[in-house]
Formats: structure tokens, sequence, C-alpha cells
């Protein structure tokens, strides 16, 4: 699926090799649903690739990681979220808010640990999830620009799993609240984004 990814991506800098790709790093802040109050709020780093293949719509792909290690249990998490999303910027501003929405492949790999921190078994668990949102964009210059949103992960509709964590899902979107709440839409758990992005 990376693969694919990487591949269309490609395709859309060749057709949009005039709107600009951008590099950068971002920082995250995952909480989900099963700790309301967010105390166990994970946080993680990354890099994103963003590419504007119009004035009013964007491409991203990103990858964070983090790795925590509980020393009694002798067992080490480690977290690679890898997403892609599609933009729908709003204006053509300086800063331009925008909506977004796409996939998500989730992974975690647990690993026991012996005495000297070498991996005696290790297990990954994959997770695929749609998450939207809503964010904005703020450029600091012709080549730099901040970016944040907000968005709900492993979105679904219908009655969700007894056995799942989750809370309703309202999408920031004028106008479908109504339609959101007819179809049971309903999240998993949310993050905060916030990255610099370089533009070639």
């Amino acid at each position: 699926m990376l693969f694919v990814a990487v591949a269309l991506l490609a395709v859309a800098i060749t057709e949009a090799s005039a709107q600009g790709l951008g590099v950068g790093a971002r920082t995250t802040l995952v909480r989900s649903e099963a700790d309301p109050e967010g105390a166990d709020a994970a946080r993680l780093t990354g890099g994103v690739v963003r590419l504007r293949t119009s004035p009013r719509v964007g491409l991203e792909l990103s990858l964070d990681y983090r790795s925590t290690l509980d020393e009694a249990r002798r067992e080490r998490l480690r977290e690679f979220p890898l997403q892609a999303s599609a933009l729908l910027f709003l204006t053509q501003t300086r800063l331009s808010p925008y909506l977004l929405g796409g996939v998500g492949w989730y992974s975690v790999r647990t690993e026991q640990l012996d005495a000297d921190d070498s991996v005696l078994a290790s297990e990954t668990t994959r997770r695929m999830g749609v998450h939207a949102g809503v964010g904005g964009e703020l450029q600091l210059s012709r080549r730099v620009s901040l970016h944040g949103d907000y968005r709900y992960t492993f979105l679904r509709y219908g009655e969700p799993a007894a056995d799942t964590p989750s809370a309703p899902g309202a999408l920031p979107l004028p106008g479908t609240i109504g339609l959101q709440e007819r179809l049971k839409l309903h999240h998993e758990g949310s993050m905060w984004n916030v990255g610099l992005t370089l533009t070639f």
C-alpha cells in the first residue's frame, strides 16, 4: 500500500510540477476515545510531503513515529501511522483554511526484550481507517508555510461495535450535521497536527 501511495504521489508530482512540492516535519497529538480525559494522549513526530495539484486542491502523505518502553514488563511499542489525505483549500489568501479527508494505515509493533534490550519476540498489528477534518495553512514566505489541523480518525457510520470505544463524529461541514446524525457517524479518536513545510 505504501508503494501504491508513493506511486500515485509521483504521478501527481509529474502532472502538477508547476504548483510546487512541499517537504517538512510535523508533530502530532493523538487522543483515543478509550481515554476520554486525554491523560494518555500520544505525542508523535514525523515527516510530511504536500503537493498542490491546483490552486484549491492538494495532496498530503505523512508518516509519524513513536517508541515507548515499559520497563516493568520489558516491552517496547513502536508506532508507525501512515496517512494519505486530500486537501480542499477554501480561499487563496495568506492564511488558507482547508477541509481534508483520506485513509490511514496504523502499525504497532510490540517487542519483548531481555535484560540487554535485545528483542526476544515481536508482533505487529495493523489497522486501516478513514479520517477527516479541518485545518489552515499560513504562508510565512514564498517557500515556507506553517500548517495545523484537527482530524477525526477511524470514522464509521452505523451502529458502533460494542467492544470499540467511540464517540459521535460531527465533521466540521456546515449543513451536514443532520445527515451525519442520520448516518450515525462516529469516530474512535482524534489528532492535532502542526507542521512546517519547505516548498520547492
